[in-house]
């Protein structure tokens, strides 16, 4: 049996969703127990993988099939998904996570772009500042900006009136620390 990453899982939960409106769970779960009747255990694994993912991307729907960011990407549902469930898994350990390391744990592979990563990273932040939460992209450092958030980051919480300074420098470090551990508050035991 071929192994599915987890990117992969959610891609087939996101289809699953387009395929069988309203029913997806349904769908999923039935599949799932036809192919352990038939003693596909493999199979029978890999699809009660796809029904929790169904499950968890129901359970934080949006309308449609993608959402767009500022710069007009389009993100499919299940990556915002699948960002928001891993970087609150490092908010749960009180730990920060790069962006190249995100990517690849995440095993991002086409059609999912780079583009569609940041995008969904926008989308979970422009919802955390909305709803007044703490916004979990304080999680995700890059190297560009030496340890702190995207300057996105940054740009968002002054759209949001949440942040007045710069991207880098005393004032970003001492904003990202409080950011910081409002998210580990929020999300560690």
């Amino acid at each position: 049996m071929t192994k599915w990453l987890k990117v992969e899982i959610w891609a087939a939960a996101d289809e699953i969703i387009l395929q069988n409106r309203g029913r997806a769970v349904e769908a999923a779960r039935q599949k799932a127990e036809a192919l352990l009747a038939e003693g596909e255990a493999g199979g029978h694994e890999v699809w009660r993988r796809i029904l929790r993912a169904v499950s968890e991307i129901e359970g934080q729907a949006r309308p449609g099939r993608h959402s767009l960011t500022a710069s007009c990407h389009p993100v499919p549902n299940y990556l915002i998904v699948l960002v928001a469930t891993y970087l609150k898994g490092f908010a749960g350990l009180r730990q920060t996570v790069d962006f190249r390391r995100m990517s690849k744990e995440i095993g991002l592979r086409p059609p999912s772009t780079p583009a569609q990563l940041r995008g969904a990273l926008e989308i979970i932040i422009l919802e955390d500042l909305d709803s007044g939460a703490p916004p979990l992209g304080a999680l995700v450092s890059t190297s560009v900006n030496k340890g702190l958030p995207p300057p996105m980051f940054f740009a968002l919480s002054r759209s949001k009136g949440r942040y007045e300074g710069p991207d880098r420098g005393p004032e970003a470090t001492a904003y990202h620390a409080g950011e910081l551990e409002r998210v580990w508050n929020r999300w560690s035991g």
